[in-house]
């Protein structure tokens, strides 16, 4: 995609914004996930600005659809030297993407392509996709020079975690314990995928098999949370 933005950003930004979504209710672990990665982004003072959507919510500002997905898009209002995150956990449905519940649709690669054209433009764009089949986000429509791709399993894969009992998915888990101050996407993606496959080998599943694409303007891009 493509979309306004700073042509020559600065390899680490000292200011972030960030839309994050819980895409289903059907258990706590989306929404626990959401709220535990706003409290760290908050909490690390380098904040210019967090979209929390939810799908506990239905009908209000924060409810997770695709018109208020377009409107946190447009709302975050971020300098030419800021960066951007977007993180979105839910069930995902195979071959079309995660699942936003309220709307009954998945966010597709391209949808989501549009989404972060508006609201990260050319910044440095980190991309977290956690749920069943998420792999699908690894589409030459999203890998950008500007953009790093995380997701939590192969596009023809699921995930594991996702149960009334759990605090976090085991992905979800993994990234949070794995994310660091200054350690290199790449890094968290290796450690998340050992701890994913760890839990995976407990259970006897099938591994999920995270997945990362990192872009070349973005190679050495650290973490700030």
């Amino acid at each position: 995609g493509v979309g306004a933005g700073a042509a020559d950003f600065p390899a680490q930004p000292a200011r972030w914004g960030a839309i994050l979504v819980a895409g289903d209710r059907s258990e706590p672990v989306f929404d626990n996930a959401v709220s535990s990665l706003a409290g760290r982004l908050h909490d690390s003072g380098r904040s210019s600005g967090i979209v929390v959507l939810t799908s506990i919510r239905a009908g209000t500002p924060v409810s997770a659809t695709f018109d208020n997905l377009r409107r946190a898009a447009g709302s975050l209002d971020l300098s030419p030297e800021d960066g951007c995150l977007f993180f979105m956990t839910s069930h995902g449905v195979p071959g079309e993407g995660l699942s936003l519940a309220l709307t009954g649709k998945a966010l597709t690669p391209r949808r989501l392509d549009r989404l972060l054209d508006r609201a990260c433009g050319k910044r440095p764009t980190v991309v977290i996709a956690s749920g069943c089949y998420s792999g699908i986000y690894l589409d030459p429509v999203l890998l950008q020079p500007n953009r790093i791709v995380l997701t939590a399993s192969r596009s023809d894969r699921p995930s594991f975690g996702c149960a009334v009992d759990r605090i976090f998915t085991f992905y979800d888990g993994c990234l949070l314990r794995s994310v660091a101050p200054g350690r290199t996407w790449d890094a968290i993606h290796r450690q998340t995928r050992a701890c994913v496959a760890a839990q995976e080998k407990e259970l006897g599943a099938v591994p999920s098999q995270p997945q990362a694409a990192i872009g070349a303007e973005v190679e050495a891009l650290t973490a700030w949370f």
